[in-house]
């Protein structure tokens, strides 16, 4: 993959999430109750009441609502944890030896910091995050003491937040983009779902 399609591919996957964001924000808008509605043992969220909430049929289980808070400017400020994957893909190859999936615990600060550690793989996270777009939040961070060393470098990316804001998907790469530099043809990511 030349460096060229790999700028049009990140292009396209930023398309592709403020286009996702765009829609979510869309159909539930800020402020919006959402209702969990559970019915014979399934679960459903929904911007309207759960219908049967007030007469329950006899012999089945009853409906229930809950109203879950969604924020009207939704922040990425706070702890989170969840599963990361880190991949290395070189001549188009995926390198299984840095390939992991580590547990993230990581903190977002209201001053733009962020900073955690996957103590699954040893990497630490250093860097900065900058509010966006509709739940759109921009992260630039650089990883240290990874087990696996070629993982050790400035990652670029995005958290998009979900309503209510309790997840985020983080997706973030890495290029080798000199072309002098003995990793011209490699490209890191960093990928997965975090929750408060």
């Amino acid at each position: 993959m030349t460096t060229k399609d790999r700028i049009s591919a990140i292009g396209a996957n930023l398309l592709v999430c403020i286009g996702l964001c765009m829609t979510v924000s869309h159909r539930v808008g800020a402020g919006t109750p959402v209702y969990k509605c559970v019915k014979d043992g399934q679960i459903t969220l929904t911007d309207k009441p759960c219908e049967g909430t007030n007469t329950p049929q006899l012999g089945s289980t009853a409906n229930t609502s809950v109203t879950v808070p969604s924020t009207q400017n939704p922040s990425a400020v706070g702890a989170w944890t969840g599963q990361i994957q880190y991949q290395e893909v070189q001549n188009g190859q995926t390198v299984q030896a840095a390939h992991s999936v580590a547990l993230l615990k990581a903190n977002f600060t209201s001053d733009g910091r962020v900073t955690g550690i996957s103590d699954g793989n040893g990497c630490k996270w250093l860097g900065v995050w900058s509010g966006g777009w509709q739940g759109l939040v921009s992260i630039d961070i650089t990883l240290s003491g990874c087990a696996y060393g070629y993982l050790n470098r400035r990652y670029q990316g995005t958290l998009v937040l979900a309503r209510p804001d309790s997840s985020g998907q983080i997706s973030a790469q890495s290029f080798g983009a000199s072309i002098f530099s003995k990793d011209v043809a490699k490209a890191y990511d960093i990928k997965g779902t975090l929750r408060r």
